[in-house]
């Protein structure tokens, strides 16, 4: 744990405040911890016994993480220098060569975005675009042998549109232990676009780096750039600190997936960003369209699917042992 002498990492909010990881309980909103940086969920839930001090229910599943100011009367627990050092994982960052076998298992999509590795940064735009990053991030906890990443998984939430059910859903259907699975993604709802920039530029890579990941995955890119009274100016630096960001997670040979839910005026801005972008539409029924809009190095191209098919199509369980 830094020395008050060390570097500061919070992040710094547009009124100058600085801003904490908050730790709660979803059934009764009490705050359980607060930190600096992202950490594995694990330790904070050994470290509770596993259920609330305040409504006793138990936290598995129940924990939400968002970018906040503590109540400043909050004297709650937190992990000694020891166990949060113990949680502490750094990645081993690898050749892009050696991802080449990550994937959606799902060749109707895999075809248009691989190769999923560092130097692809890819970006999905349209419906169900953060439904594909859900699947992209559950997947990565997989053993290679099997599409996977063996990591665990940043995912920045932009639009609170992060989805645990569908999360456990895809565990329960690979025969894994759900609440297990879910520790293994480090996710971290932003509320305003200040707290979204400031996380890319300043604090991505070393979350990924303490949570041991290689996969980061920033769902609703756009989502939180929805106040009229921002310049133009503050408009471009914000999202030049997001490109930042962006490209020093590739630098540091993350995986990166970022998504784009409804349609925004700076689309034609970060799109370009990209390496590989696909536009998802949906069609009749419950089908979707995905059409391959770049590419390093293919032509364009689509396909046509149900998100059934997509998201339950295993042909063979598979149990993961931690």
């Amino acid at each position: 744990m830094a020395s008050p002498s060390a570097p500061d990492y919070l992040v710094v909010a547009d009124q100058g405040q600085k801003e904490q990881f908050v730790y709660s309980c979803v059934t009764c909103g009490s705050v359980l911890d607060v930190r600096r940086r992202l950490v594995p969920l694990d330790g904070l839930l050994d470290s509770l016994t596993g259920v609330c001090p305040s409504c006793n229910e138990k936290l598995e599943n129940s924990i939400e993480c968002k970018l906040g100011q503590a109540p400043e009367d909050w004297q709650g627990p937190r992990l000694s220098a020891q166990r949060a050092n113990a949680h502490r994982r750094t990645p081993t960052f690898q050749r892009a060569s050696s991802y080449n076998r990550f994937s959606l298992d799902f060749s109707l999509l895999d075809r248009l975005l691989q190769p999923l590795a560092p130097d692809n940064l890819v970006m999905l735009q349209g419906h169900g675009a953060s439904t594909v990053a859900e699947l992209a991030a559950f997947r990565a906890q997989l053993p290679r042998e099997r599409g996977g990443l063996d990591s665990t998984t940043v995912f920045v939430d932009g639009g609170n549109c992060s989805d645990p059910y569908l999360f456990a859903s895809l565990a329960r259907r690979y025969s894994l232990d759900a609440r297990k699975a879910l520790r293994r993604i480090a996710n971290c709802r932003v509320f305003t676009t200040y707290q979204l920039a400031n996380l890319l530029s300043n604090d991505a890579v070393e979350m990924a780096e303490t949570y041991g990941s290689r996969l980061l995955v920033i769902a609703d890119l756009l989502g939180t750039f929805n106040e009229p009274e921002m310049s133009a100016n503050e408009v471009d630096r914000l999202l030049d600190a997001m490109h930042a960001g962006m490209m020093e997670a590739k630098k540091k040979k993350l995986v990166v997936i970022a998504t784009l839910g409804s349609p925004s005026k700076y689309d034609e801005i970060v799109t370009p960003w990209s390496d590989t972008l696909v536009r998802l539409s949906p069609l009749r029924g419950t089908r979707m369209g995905a059409e391959l809009l770049r590419h390093p190095s293919r032509i364009p191209d689509s396909s046509e699917f149900s998100m059934n098919q997509l998201l339950f199509h295993p042909d063979s369980p598979l149990e993961l042992v931690y």
